[in-house]
C-alpha cells in the first residue's frame, strides 16, 4: 500500500493490492509468488479519484481603521479597533482534482512484492473568489470587495509599518484561477508480510464449526522519484488576471507546451509504514502507521528567489519579492548577502507521520472460487508539520509559501467486490477536515550582528521575507477546510 504526503488523504483511501484467497483485510495484502497454485503473481490496478477541497482564507489584521489618516474598515470591522489583531474574512478557495492511479505489483516470494506507479492528472482546477461576510450592524451576509480586501485594495503600509497614501501594493488578483494536468512524479517500493497467519496451523474445523481467525503483519517502503519538470508557481501569481477557468486553462496548456513548468516536486520522498489486521469471523479489524519522510532536495527543486531570475519583469511591476531580495538571494555560485543560500528559500516538505484504523466486514466470502464481497470502514489522523509548501496561496501570490503545522481528520466508506480470481473492484467515498493552520509566515530574518533584532533592509533579512503577509499581524490562515473524495479501481490479477 502506498500513502502518499503529496496527496490528500482521500486520494489514497483504498490500497492497490490484490488479495489472495486469504482470510486478510486489503490493507495487509500483497502479491504472492510460490505459493500453492501460484507460481508469478502480477497485479495491475487503474483507479480513478475526484477529490474537491475547499477552504476559507482569513488574514490578520491589526492596523487602525476608520480613523483618519488609515484605509477604512474591512467589512464586519469594529471602527477605531487602536490596531487590536482581527481574522478579516478574505477568500473562498477551491481544489478539483481528478486524477487515474497506475499501479503493478509483482510477487517475488511468500508475502513478499515490488511494485510501482505513478499518478496522471486529468484536471486540477484551483480558483479564489472574494469571501462573505456578516455586517457588524446589521448581520446580514455580503461579498468582501476589493477596495475592502487587505490582499488587493488595503496594502498602504511600508516595512515599518507605516501608512503611505500612494503604497497600495496589490498581492494577488481576485478572482483568479489556475489550472494543471499531466504526470505526477512516479513512486517504488516493497512490501513483506513477515508474519502471515494463513501459513501457520488452523484449529480443526469439527472443533470450532463456526470460528474463522487469521492475522497478517506487513512492512512496507516507497520511494517517490523526482525524475519530471518541477512546478513553477511563479507563473500565476499576477498573471490570475480574468478569474476565467478556460483562460486558466489556455494559459497552462502555453506553460506546459513550452517544458516551463510539470507537476513534479523535485523532492526524495521516502514514506515508511507497517499494517496489522486479524480476521474473526466477519469482522476484519486493521490498523496502519504510516510516516512520510523528505530525505532530500534535487537541484530542480522550486526556489522562490528563482522568479528573480525567471520574470524580472512582473518582479519589477508589482514586485512579489521584496527589494532586498535581489541582494539576499543565493546566486549559482554560492550564498547571497548575510549568507543566504538556496536552502532557505526554496521548496520544504512537510514531515507527515498518521495512523489508519478500520474494519472490513465480510457477509460473503468463497475461497474456493476466490469470490469476495466486503464493506470497508476507516478512519484516518495524520499530522503535518512545518514546512515551505505549494499552499492555498502559492499560485495566487506566485511562490511557495511557510505553512504552520496542523491535524488531518478524515473518514471512509469503501465497497469490495471480486467476481473471479483475476479481477477485483473497489468503490469508495471519503470526507476528511482540517484543523486551522496559518499559511504565511515566513521568517523575517536572522540577527547577524547580535542586537537581538532583525535589522531590515540589510543582508539580516530573510530575502523571500514580505512584510505584507509575513509579519505577525498580516499572515494568511486557512479554515473551515473540507476534503470531500471519491475513487473506483478495477484491478487484474494474473
Amino acid at each position: 500500500m502506498r500513502l502518499s504526503a503529496s496527496l490528500p488523504l482521500a486520494a489514497a483511501v483504498f490500497a492497490a493490492v490484490a488479495p489472495r484467497a486469504a482470510l486478510a483485510a486489503h490493507i495487509t495484502n500483497v502479491a504472492d509468488a510460490a505459493d500453492k497454485d501460484t507460481l508469478l503473481d502480477v497485479d495491475v490496478d487503474v483507479g480513478f479519484r475526484h477529490v474537491v477541497r475547499s477552504a476559507k482564507v482569513t488574514r490578520e489584521y491589526h492596523q487602525k481603521c476608520g480613523v483618519a489618516p488609515y484605509p477604512d474598515c474591512p467589512t464586519g470591522a469594529p471602527a477605531n479597533n487602536n490596531g487590536e489583531p482581527l481574522d478579516i474574512t478574505e477568500l473562498n478557495y477551491q481544489d478539483v482534482l481528478n486524477a487515474l492511479d497506475f499501479r503493478v505489483a509483482f510477487g517475488l516470494w511468500h508475502d513478499l512484492e515490488i511494485h510501482g506507479g505513478i499518478p496522471l492528472v486529468l484536471s486540477q482546477n484551483r480558483s479564489w473568489t472574494f469571501g462573505s461576510v456578516p455586517d457588524a450592524r446589521t448581520g446580514a451576509s455580503s461579498a468582501v470587495t476589493a477596495d475592502q480586501s487587505t490582499f488587493v485594495g488595503l496594502q498602504h503600509l511600508d516595512p515599518s509599518g507605516v501608512y503611505h497614501d500612494n503604497m497600495s501594493m496589490p498581492m494577488l488578483s481576485v478572482p483568479g484561477n489556475s489550472y494543471r494536468a499531466g504526470f505526477m512524479d512516479p513512486y517504488i517500493g516493497i512490501a513483506w508480510g513477515p508474519f502471515n497467519d494463513d501459513r501457520e496451523a488452523k484449529m480443526s474445523p469439527d472443533a470450532f464449526p463456526n470460528f474463522r481467525s487469521s492475522s497478517t503483519w506487513v512492512i512496507g517502503a516507497d520511494y517517490t522519484m523526482p525524475i519530471l519538470t518541477v512546478d513553477d508557481p511563479s507563473l500565476w501569481g499576477m498573471a490570475n488576471t480574468s478569474g476565467d477557468a478556460a483562460a486558466a486553462q489556455s494559459r497552462w496548456n502555453a506553460i506546459s507546451s513550452s517544458g516551463a513548468s510539470g507537476l513534479g516536486r523535485g523532492a526524495h520522498i521516502l514514506e515508511l509504514w507497517t499494517a496489522v489486521s486479524k480476521r474473526v469471523g466477519l469482522a476484519d479489524p486493521f490498523m496502519k502507521l504510516h510516516f512520510t519522510w523528505p530525505i532530500g532536495l534535487t537541484g530542480n527543486a522550486y526556489d522562490n528567489c528563482s522568479f528573480l531570475k525567471n520574470h524580472p519583469d512582473v518582479q519589477t511591476a508589482n514586485p512579489q519579492l521584496s527589494d532586498q531580495a535581489a541582494n539576499n538571494c543565493a546566486s549559482p555560485n554560492g550564498a547571497g548577502a548575510g549568507g543566504w543560500s538556496a536552502a532557505n528559500t526554496s521548496f520544504d516538505p512537510s514531515y507527515v507521520g498518521g495512523m489508519l484504523l478500520g474494519t472490513e466486514l465480510v457477509p460473503f466470502e468463497d475461497e474456493e472460487r476466490h469470490q469476495k464481497i466486503a464493506f470497508d470502514l476507516r478512519f484516518g489522523v495524520d499530522f503535518i508539520s512545518k514546512g515551505r509548501n505549494y499552499s492555498e496561496l502559492s499560485d495566487g501570490l506566485g511562490r511557495l509559501t511557510a505553512t504552520d503545522q496542523y491535524v488531518s481528520m478524515t473518514g471512509s466508506l469503501g465497497f469490495y467486490a471480486r467476481p473471479t480470481r483475476f479481477m477485483h473492484i473497489r468503490l469508495g467515498a471519503s470526507y476528511g477536515f482540517e484543523t486551522p493552520h496559518f499559511v504565511t509566515g515566513e521568517s523575517p530574518g536572522h540577527d547577524l550582528n547580535n542586537n537581538g533584532a532583525v535589522d531590515l533592509g540589510g543582508p539580516e533579512q530573510n530575502p523571500i521575507y514580505d512584510f505584507r503577509v509575513d509579519a505577525v499581524g498580516t499572515r494568511a490562515r486557512v479554515e473551515q477546510v473540507t476534503v470531500f473524495g471519491l475513487n473506483a479501481t478495477i484491478a487484474g490479477n494474473f
